[in-house]
Parts: C-alpha cells; sequence; structure tokens
C-alpha cells in the first residue's frame, strides 16, 4: 500500500474521475459542478471515462520493493492497487513502470501513454512539497519539448496539489530544501540543453544514473546513491 501522503493524491484522482464519470452520464447538473477548466474539457472530450495513469517504477533512493515470487512491486502498481481496493477503480487505471525520478515521470507518461492515446488535457496531481519540480519539469517536456504535436491538438496542463499528510515537519522541511536545489538545477542547466524529445531521450540515456547502460552496469555492481539524507529518504518511502 502507498504511502499515506501518495494515497491522497490517489483519492483526488478517484475524486475527479468519479465527478467527470457522473458529468458524463448526466447524473449531476453540469454548470454547478464543474470546477475549473481541466473538468469541463474532460467532460467534453471523446473519452467514455478519465484515465488514471499512475506513475513511477520506484526511486533510485531505496532498494526496490520485490514481490513474494521475486518479481518487482512497482511504485506505480501500488497506487494502482489502492485505487482498485479503495475506490472500486479497475477500468482505466494504467501504469508507467519505466521512471525512477520527475523527469523520468513525464518523459514516459508522454511518450509512452499520452501520445499515442491523444490524452491532450492533463492533471498532475502530486504532494505539495513536490508540486513546483513537478510543474516545471511537465511544463518543459509536454510543452517546451512539443515538437510533435500540432494542427490544435498541443497539451494543456493543469496542476493540483494535495497535503504533505503523514510526514514529520522536519522530512518536509528537508525534502522542500532538497525539490528547491534540484528544480533549480533542472531550470538552469538541463532545461535549457534539451530542446527536444530526442535531447530528453539522449540526456535519460546517455547522462541519467537509472537509464544509461553503462552508470546501471556501475549500480549493478554496488556503487550506490548516497546523496540524500535520512529525513529526505522518509519522504521517499523508508521507515
Amino acid at each position: 500500500r502507498p504511502k499515506q501522503y501518495v494515497q491522497r493524491r490517489c483519492d483526488e484522482a478517484a475524486k475527479l474521475a468519479k465527478i467527470i464519470g457522473d458529468l458524463k452520464k448526466r447524473k449531476i447538473n453540469r454548470e454547478s459542478s464543474i470546477l475549473g477548466n481541466f473538468r469541463q474539457l474532460s467532460t467534453n472530450s471523446e473519452l467514455e471515462s478519465l484515465p488514471i495513469l499512475c506513475l513511477s517504477a520506484g526511486t533510485s533512493h531505496l532498494p526496490q520493493l520485490m514481490s513474494e515470487d521475486g518479481l518487482p512491486i512497482w511504485e506505480s502498481l501500488a497506487c494502482a492497487s489502492y485505487l482498485a481496493e479503495h475506490h472500486g477503480l479497475f477500468q482505466d487505471v494504467y501504469v508507467e513502470t519505466t521512471s525512477y525520478d520527475t523527469i523520468g515521470n513525464a518523459y514516459f507518461a508522454r511518450t509512452t501513454h499520452a501520445d499515442v492515446n491523444g490524452w491532450r488535457h492533463i492533471l498532475v496531481i502530486t504532494s505539495e512539497f513536490h508540486l513546483r519540480r513537478t510543474k516545471t519539469i511537465f511544463d518543459w517536456i509536454f510543452l517546451l519539448c512539443d515538437n510533435e504535436v500540432r494542427n490544435g491538438n498541443e497539451y494543456q496542463l493543469f496542476y493540483l496539489s494535495t497535503p504533505n499528510i503523514g510526514l514529520p515537519k522536519d522530512v518536509v522541511e528537508a525534502r522542500k530544501e532538497r525539490e528547491a536545489k534540484s528544480e533549480q538545477m533542472v531550470r538552469e542547466k538541463v532545461i535549457p540543453r534539451y530542446q527536444t524529445l530526442r535531447g530528453v531521450w539522449l540526456f535519460l540515456n546517455k547522462s541519467h544514473a537509472l537509464h544509461t547502460a553503462s552508470k546501471l552496469v556501475e549500480r549493478a555492481k554496488g556503487k550506490r546513491d548516497t546523496s540524500a539524507s535520512d529525513a529526505v529518504k522518509k519522504s521517499y518511502g523508508s521507515g
């Protein structure tokens, strides 16, 4: 089961999926129920229901959770399981199982799911401590690298933050400090250099510690990420 603060993200997604589903079935009044442009755009789309895409294979900061039969339990799978068990959502819930950080979240969400399915109005839900960096990265991947989408089908992104529930104050503060430094690094050093989807692909496969073959070989030999403090690791799910 995902941590409490991740559960809140799932709860918001499930609540929105129900609202939009009811709107499409005309069970509730449209004018008084739509809160924001995303709901309106989603309700007016040709999709029969709202797809929910759970992101992430895991994190570089913690060991991969494994099942009893030796297979990985992806972070996104834990969220999908929670949506099924607690909200009865089985249809139109999807998992992205390749990424290990926010850049990967955005890149594989777009290239593996959104591009091929024509999902153009996207609501990104994440915790409050993670929202600023998330917005910087998703805007970059979906909008600044948007060379393939034309003819009025450009992406429209919306963002919703959820409370940092279940995390001690010192953990939230440690994570916010790390988030701010990382967001600045991405904004100042990474984004200006990589302005196309192929550029981001090259970054992931030539420079990224969790996607570059040579770096993964070194990691398999025992080289581990030790840059995160214990407090920061707790914000990724340890403890």
